[in-house]
């Protein structure tokens, strides 16, 4: 199946498909976002406040695993009564063609939400379904937000919806995600934090889930049912999705990023079928991230998630993964041959996660010549410098264009760019010396880390992105679709990596010839092309 050829020009190709010409200010989707909406900020006090729990279940102790079995006993047996099957795998896209959505990390509710909502929708008119991939809802996953956050941004599309929970989701126990995605309710539930001094801090200091407003007062900004039909109910937090040739798994990976036993073992049971389906990972934790590698741990146990998926017999060709608030792309090679494409893709609608602080990358087989992300660093430290400079008063002290970040890390080894965009042909020791600084500026995975929540943007260009996939019966085409939010692009959102996996043999098709390094032509409007996964294969253009 053909990627939809309505695309604008790409950010490895030019500075305007960066966002950085020709964008005159916020597209249309401005008009979607709800009167009154207030940016989330991560350095307003409450919202810190409100996201306690995750400092509490690192420090103290943990509630999820206890919290967890009992929602997959309340799923259990809303599913035994339905008769369906009682290891939470489902259909959906009947046939061996079919066409579906990733979007992670999405409900801020505010301009970095919406800004995406619009193209995805104009992307997602013949999909089959769409998978959100971690962190549903900020900043605590409750229920009274999922009008603003999820009904409303996402009202004009058709796609039914389905999710894989992120940390912020648990922050309220999980009782938002389980009412609104498996129709299960438990508030009677009180979290199981053990014994000890450490749980009976934990239990004094835990957020407790908000419960539900029995006589809500309507609100204007968001009308009752947006969403054309209810969403159809996901079994639970963790399932399986028959679709087409392939296997869906989605695992629930809580707040510190591990699974339980009882979660492995099912993880297991649907990954080694008799069939062998070609399997695709959705996690709400990257496995390779940031030049590092996270197997994904299981609690109690000296497995790992990546144990399973690296397993042959399991027959895994692609794992995606949220909470990171970007695109990264690691091709591992494995001993046996096969390639298996480990992906981030969590720039779906929060802050952005900076890219500019990543290391050049040298990890299990992947370096620099393979390794992809989005925005290219050049535009990351460009666009953190513009809002630092702007947050110490606008003086131009610290900002940088983006040829000369481009120069910077062409300095240090990592061409950023593909083919025509202008890259200084010198540096300056003042702007070095701003580039060095800004590239000091952490991206952060531990909780609030400063950096990128520091210096959160509201404006174009965001550089968020989705991903879609067009599977057919021998192969799946992954487009990484970038979104700037500039007015006019709306409707023609940038590719800005694409490649296809063979479901025989698990291997990534060689990119065709280019005439620039990394460089690759606009498909022509109405078919796909030859070759049309257009990898970028070549050691440019990161």
């Amino acid at each position: 199946m053909a990627v939809p050829v309505n695309v604008g020009p790409s950010s490895r190709d030019s500075d305007e498909g960066a966002g950085w010409q020709n964008c005159p200010g916020p597209g249309a989707w401005k008009d979607d976002v709800p009167a009154g909406t207030r940016s989330l900020s991560w350095l307003r006090p409450s919202t810190l406040w409100q996201c306690r729990n995750d400092i509490i279940a690192r420090v103290f102790a943990d509630p999820t695993v206890a919290a967890r079995a009992r929602w997959v006993e309340l799923a259990a047996r809303r599913v035994r009564d339905s008769g369906a099957d009682q290891d939470f795998v489902f259909s959906h896209a009947a046939g061996d063609a079919f066409s579906m959505i990733v979007i992670g990390d999405t409900g801020e509710g505010d301009n970095s939400q919406y800004a995406v909502a619009r193209p995805l929708t104009a992307q997602s008119r013949d999909v089959d379904f769409v998978v959100i991939c971690s962190d549903v809802i900020y900043p605590t996953g409750d229920r009274a937000d999922y009008g603003r956050k999820f009904h409303h941004p996402y009202r004009d599309l058709r796609a039914p919806i389905y999710a894989v929970p992120g940390n912020h989701d648990w922050y309220d126990g999980l009782h938002g995600f389980m009412h609104y995605f498996c129709r299960v309710d438990d508030d009677g539930y009180l979290p199981d934090f053990g014994r000890g001094l450490k749980a009976w801090l934990a239990r004094k200091l835990w957020r407790s889930a908000v419960p539900p407003d029995p006589h809500p007062a309507p609100d204007p900004a968001v009308p009752e049912g947006e969403r054309p039909a209810p969403d159809p109910v996901q079994p639970a937090p963790y399932f399986a999705i028959d679709a087409g040739p392939v296997r869906f798994v989605g695992i629930d990976t809580g707040i510190t990023g591990e699974i339980d036993e009882a979660q492995y073992e099912w993880l297991r049971r649907v990954s080694f079928d008799e069939q062998r389906r070609p399997k695709i990972l959705l996690t709400g934790k990257p496995l390779y991230v940031d030049g590092e590698h996270h197997p994904g741990a299981v609690l109690g146990s000296s497995s790992t998630v990546d144990d399973v998926v690296r397993d042959p017999d399991a027959n895994y060709v692609l794992a995606i993964g949220g909470d990171i608030h970007n695109y990264q792309r690691y091709p591992v090679p494995l001993p046996d041959g096969r390639v298996l494409q480990y992906v981030v893709s969590g720039g779906g609608g929060a802050f952005m996660h900076a890219t500019h602080s990543i290391p050049p990358v040298n990890i299990n087989g992947v370096d620099e010549s393979t390794f992809r992300c989005y925005p290219l660093r050049r535009d990351s430290l460009a666009r953190f410098s513009q809002v630092i400079d702007r947050r110490l008063g606008g003086t131009g002290a610290i900002a940088i264009d983006p040829s000369a970040a481009g120069r910077f890390y062409a300095r240090r080894g990592i061409i950023t760019s593909a083919s025509d965009r202008d890259t200084d042909t010198s540096l300056s020791p003042l702007n070095w010396l701003r580039a060095w600084l800004v590239h000091q500026v952490r991206g952060g995975r531990l909780f609030h880390r400063f950096g990128s929540e520091v210096f959160d943007f509201n404006d174009p260009p965001f550089f968020k992105q989705f991903l879609r996939l067009d599977v057919t019966a021998t192969e799946i085409t992954v487009a990484c679709f970038g979104v700037t939010g500039c007015a006019g692009t709306e409707l023609s959102p940038s590719v800005e990596d694409r490649f296809t996996v063979s479901l025989h043999g698990q291997a990534l098709r060689p990119a065709p010839p280019a005439a620039h390094d990394g460089h690759a032509a606009a498909p022509h409007q109405g078919a796909e092309q030859p070759g049309a996964d257009r990898d970028l294969h070549r050691a440019s253009d990161r």
